[in-house]
């Protein structure tokens, strides 16, 4: 049956407009089975009246119209099956051309092809879909198929867009999600933590994002009993009738009325072994718990810690560390405690709630499981259906001695009542109001000290929750934000300051999209973790059940696990791909330092935590593990930056206790919410960059950042001296100078640069540099040549002329004041000249006046007589006490 195409069924005649249905627009006659064209004349002859050459026989005369309207004899056409006979035999040879062309493909390209659908795949996906990426023209002129796309495809981020996100962030919003997030208590697998988890599901969908979900996991969670107060974990003390001494506190005191609250855990360490172990009457105090701390007490004390209990102090090194070393000593229960030293600044007055330092009961909890993820499940996702191990299975390496935290408070208490020397390096004494000791036997007779532990492994569901903003152009390829939700207590500061700023920056995205206004290039999936103080558990469970899709596709990973943990500077970690986004950003932006001292938060991160190598630039650490970013980078290799706002030494002193409020971020870390804004918009700025770029590069933008900086600046302070080029920044010019000059001019092909440190000018010889000086800058001079008179402005480049002028009269007898080349011709001239001679050294000493014959014998005066020696400068009479201090004096002041 064939169809009519503008009214002339294809088949037959070009004028056989009778034949045609109008209702269905088919032609009569193929319908019934001819072939052939017929008649365009009105005569119902219904024959075939077809010739040779293509016209109508009626039409040429040849034949009568047959007015009867017999049928035709359908032999006078050609018949389908011919048609198939010969089209279906053609198109299986071309078939198995195509296919044996495929199979030639693939082995030469080196593609493992195992069967056939595989086979017909590739067929499909490259001859049916893949279109050519190149054409040639007239002038066989290959263009690129990627000069054909549509500028749609080709363009960049906006950065008008990014612009608008960035002064969306609202610090009063944050400020609301903070309070509400830490609120109450939120330990990962209870109710509280599932309630969160369902409430930001909830924000998300209400805010825009294209889909939301929960991902649920069953793993092996920790937890301390607390009902049964009998029970509950507790240090004790006991006298030598068992009867309780001194009781450690079940619970951290209640110092402000917001930490009033139920559901707060008492401190334990998850995954410690339970039960109750007695130390014989020995506590022993191993410092922080170190390889080095164990070595130091057998290599000089005849302490064992075999069989006892020993009490360490945290920092330093991981808590699960800590409890593996005292294991492998012999250990049978381990006690953490928080020192004053190094969480309340060497003092115990000005703490909580007054200030950010820990009081005398905080007290840290923490996992102290060594792995990551659910011990359960080790390599692969804790599904519902997943294997796994026996919950007393040795192969997770859980620890097998009790374990239990303290704050520095019942810590004096247990120093008080030790024994044992107190001849301790200064490195093993904190800031406890006490005498720390080794330990031994307790100062009482047969008294003993008593761990009593609770704290047993449950199984227990958390809950990832996500929330994706589907990109436009590459929706298969994410940038991903994240951070965890669960928390020890009320967690303020970890992980809710990092969860409140996720939230603003969803509600900014989410709406800009739903407003139409802007979707990303690629796509965006914002992550909330369950499970991450236990040991990472949320995120390496879901990075494990899809770690071969995160390989290929993800962009990066963006962590804020504490948005704000201190206020004294930025703190990034970061993979070094990530490196140069970051410095971008914070060149941009301006410092939220109180005192506005910098005029961009580079510069205030530069001053506060300098590069090693280059100490104008700020240091970015490289990441290793701590926060959910690990997974990421251990097990995907994905590109991470983890971003926080940190105290001077790091740390926050309150992590993971119970005083970790509100109050502590909105009263003392961070009034205004000012930090946490800044913390926003680097994390807008850093995703936007990697989610909206056509071409998401690793190169380092800081140098086009200072050039359009130079470009716009009046004064330039730096030149280069072999061309017109000038910037205020010395690197600039040094860059400048071996990218410029010493790549393609014969003349400085393989020369050395000297740098001005005085104004920044490069010169091609030490020569020109010293020439520069003495014209442009000899006041400035700091050393000079007592033998040519020749300025330098850093003491390697004098001592290095110094040698130059060997021998030197630079060692003078103390006696004579005679000068000498070499220190052995200046001894070997005391030895014969001055060994013998009486009386010809008289002590400088003030009311003294002794007189001595040799510089030994002057040694020795100072040391019966004064205390000490005492060495005078000959040439401004100032003293000093050892020789090397001397000689420092004369080379950086009179040299």
């Amino acid at each position: 049956m064939y169809y009519a195409l503008n009214g002339i069924c294809q088949e037959c005649a070009p004028g056989t407009y009778r034949y045609l249905e109008d209702n269905e627009n088919h032609c009569k006659k193929c319908k019934n089975g001819y072939f052939g064209k017929f008649c365009a004349y009105n005569c119902n002859c219904d024959t075939s009246c077809e010739t040779v050459d293509g016209t109508c026989k009626c039409e040429s005369g040849i034949v009568e119209c047959n007015k009867k309207g017999d049928e035709a004899d359908p032999s006078h056409g050609p018949d389908r099956n011919n048609y198939v006979a010969v089209i279906v035999p053609v198109l299986l040879v071309l078939f198995l051309m195509l296919l044996v062309c495929t199979v030639s493909w693939i082995r030469c390209s080196g593609m493992n092809i195992s069967s056939g659908k595989e086979v017909l795949g590739i067929l499909i996906g490259r001859y049916a879909l893949c279109k050519t990426d190149k054409s040639v023209d007239a002038n066989n002129k290959v263009t690129p198929a990627w000069d054909n796309l549509s500028p749609y495809y080709l363009k960049d981020g906006d950065p008008a867009i990014r612009e608008e996100l960035m002064n969306s962030i609202d610090a009063n919003n944050i400020r609301q999600y903070l309070k509400g997030l830490s609120e109450n208590p939120h330990l990962a697998g209870t109710p509280a933590d599932r309630k969160q988890a369902k409430e930001l599901e909830k924000f998300w969908k209400d805010n825009g994002m294209d889909e939301v979900f929960i991902t649920p996991y069953d793993v092996l969670l920790s937890y301390p009993n607390t009902t049964d107060e009998s029970i509950m974990n507790q240090i004790q003390i006991l006298n030598g009738s068992g009867d309780i001494q001194y009781a450690s506190p079940l619970y951290e005191d209640i110092l402000d009325p917001s930490e009033n609250k139920s559901n707060v855990v008492p401190p334990f360490n998850a995954y410690s072994a339970p039960g109750i172990v007695n130390s014989e009457s020995e506590l022993i105090y191993v410092n922080y718990g170190r390889v080095e701390d164990y070595r130091y007490l057998e290599d000089n004390t005849s302490v064992n810690v075999s069989g006892k209990i020993v009490i360490a102090r945290y920092d330093k090194i991981f808590r699960g560390d800590k409890v593996q070393q005292a294991t492998r000593h012999g250990a049978i229960g381990i006690i953490i405690y928080s020192d004053p030293a190094d969480y309340s600044n060497g003092q115990t007055k000005d703490v909580y709630p007054h200030s950010i330092w820990l009081p005398p009961s905080g007290t840290q909890r923490g996992t102290v499981k060594k792995t990551d993820g659910d011990p359960l499940t080790p390599g692969y996702p804790a599904t519902e259906t997943a294997y796994r191990l026996g919950e007393n299975d040795p192969s997770m390496n859980l620890p097998t001695i009790p374990v239990h935290p303290i704050g520095y408070g019942i810590a004096r208490e247990l120093f008080d009542k030790m024994t044992g020397t107190a001849n301790l390096p200064a490195s093993w004494r904190g800031a406890m109001n006490v005498t720390y000791r080794i330990g031994g036997p307790l100062n009482k007779k047969d008294w003993k000290v008593r761990m009593r532990i609770s704290t047993s492994n449950k199984k227990r569901t958390i809950h990832n929750v996500f929330g994706i903003i589907r990109g436009d152009i590459e929706p298969d390829r994410y940038v991903l934000m994240g951070n965890h939700r669960d928390a020890w207590v009320f967690g303020a500061i970890d992980p809710s300051s990092g969860t409140a700023v996720m939230k603003e920056i969803s509600r900014v995205m989410g709406n800009l999209v739903k407003s139409k206004k802007w979707r990303p290039r690629r796509s965006i999936i914002f992550c909330s973790w369950g499970g991450e103080e236990y040991g990472l558990i949320g995120s390496n469970e879901w990075v494990e059940q899809f770690v071969k899709n995160l390989q290929t596709r993800s962009v990066a990973y963006v962590n804020v696990d504490i948005a704000v943990g201190g206020n004294y500077s930025l703190s990034v970690a970061a993979s070094p791909l990530l490196n140069s986004v970051i410095y971008n950003i914070t060149k941009k932006m301006p410092s939220p330092d109180m005192q506005n001292t910098y005029s961009s938060l580079y510069l205030k991160w530069a001053h506060d935590h300098p590069d090693e190598d280059d100490i104008t630039k700020p240091s970015i650490d490289v990441a290793g593990s701590g926060s959910d970013f690990a997974p990421f980078v251990q097990l995907a290799g994905v590109p991470i930056c983890d971003i926080s706002y940190s105290t001077k030494t790091g740390g926050y002193p309150l992590y993971h206790s119970k005083y970790e409020t509100f109050n502590v971020v909105d009263k003392l870390m961070d009034p205004g919410f000012k930090l946490v804004c800044t913390q926003s918009k680097i994390w807008v700025y850093s995703s936007t960059k990697m989610v909206d770029s056509f071409i998401v590069n690793a190169l380092d933008e800081s140098l086009e950042v200072e050039e359009e900086e130079v470009e716009t600046e009046p004064s330039f302070m730096h030149c280069c001296t072999f061309c017109s080029y000038s910037s205020k920044y010395k690197q600039n010019v040094k860059r400048h100078t071996q990218n410029a000059h010493a790549p393609n001019n014969a003349e400085t092909k393989h020369f050395t640069m000297y740098l001005c440190d005085q104004c920044g000018m490069v010169f091609k010889t030490a020569s020109g540099l010293n020439i520069h000086y003495k014209g442009k800058h000899t006041q400035e001079f700091r050393f000079k040549c007592k033998v040519c008179d020749r300025g330098f402005n850093t003491l390697w480049n004098y001592r290095g002329h110094i040698t130059t002028h060997e021998p030197v009269l630079r060692h003078r007898c103390d006696v004579c004041d005679k000068t000498f080349a070499y220190k052995e011709t200046l001894k070997q001239h005391i030895t014969s000249v001055h060994t013998n001679e009486t009386s010809i050294i008289i002590c400088s000493k003030e009311g003294c006046g002794a007189s001595c014959n040799s510089q030994k014998s002057l040694k020795e005066h100072f040391l019966a007589v004064h205390g000490g020696r005492e060495l005078k400068c000959d040439l401004c009479g100032k003293s000093y006490k050892w020789r090397s201090s001397l000689r420092y004096h004369k080379e950086h002041v009179h040299c």
